[in-house]
């Protein structure tokens, strides 16, 4: 669901030292009720960009507001799916870009 996605981060985002993003992809487990554990892991690797498996819509209420998720101001999660990706830069997809969007 995820395919085709690019995240390109604009001139002057990314530190001219280092041309590197940092991803962390999780499979959080739909079932799974240790939101903290995963706040921790995602605050540890403080990733660019952050991929999640399994995160439905009870995952996804529940990460809400999550203190982990506030540094990823572009998101696009997979509507009726269990996919998300969260990003420090914009991505887009097919000329459309996602931006913050709190109701998401």
């Amino acid at each position: 669901p995820l395919r085709g996605m690019e995240v390109t981060p604009a001139a002057g985002e990314v530190p001219t030292t280092s041309k590197r993003l940092r991803l962390l992809h999780m499979n959080v487990l739909f079932d799974n009720r240790d939101v903290a554990a995963v706040e921790r892991a995602i605050l540890q690797a403080n990733p660019d960009l952050l991929s999640l498996n399994e995160c439905h819509g009870p995952w996804q209420m529940r990460m809400a507001g999550s203190r982990a998720l506030a540094a990823f101001p572009y998101r696009y999660l997979v509507r009726g799916g269990h996919d998300a990706l969260y990003s420090k830069f914009p991505i887009r997809a097919a000329g459309t870009q996602w931006d913050a969007d709190p109701t998401m």
